[in-house]
């Protein structure tokens, strides 16, 4: 029951951390042998800060994505609204948050925050 869903959850959590954090490397290993720099050195702190910039782009472009496209309540929500219905959007952003009110919206945000993936000070 309850032991197997946060089981789960943070599986999940640590497969998602740790197989992104191995394609932020693998990347920024492939961009930087385009570099062809001369010292090993350089060429692995330079793939290790690409890298952190990479990961650090991924984690904050989720949640900034969340925030300014699917939370807000643009005018052009109000005007699209078809109803509850989101078999024909398609894993859209823009087309499921016309379709679930604002709160609605509002709180799905505001769990992706208190989940796993998020830890609070």
């Amino acid at each position: 029951g309850w032991a197997a869903q946060v089981g789960s959850d943070i599986a999940l959590a640590l497969l998602f951390d740790v197989g992104l954090l191995e394609a932020s490397r693998l990347l920024a290993s492939l961009l930087i042998r385009w570099r062809n720099y001369e010292w090993l050195q350089d060429v692995r702190y330079r793939a290790m800060m690409l890298s952190l910039f990479i990961e650090g782009l991924s984690r904050v472009g989720l949640f900034a994505m969340t925030a300014f496209l699917f939370v807000p309540d643009w005018p052009a929500y109000e005007e699209g609204r078809v109803g509850g219905d989101l078999a024909g959007c398609g894993g859209d952003v823009w087309c499921i948050g016309s379709r679930i009110s604002y709160e609605d919206r509002k709180h799905v945000f505001e769990r992706a925050f208190n989940g796993p993936f998020c830890v609070a000070p």
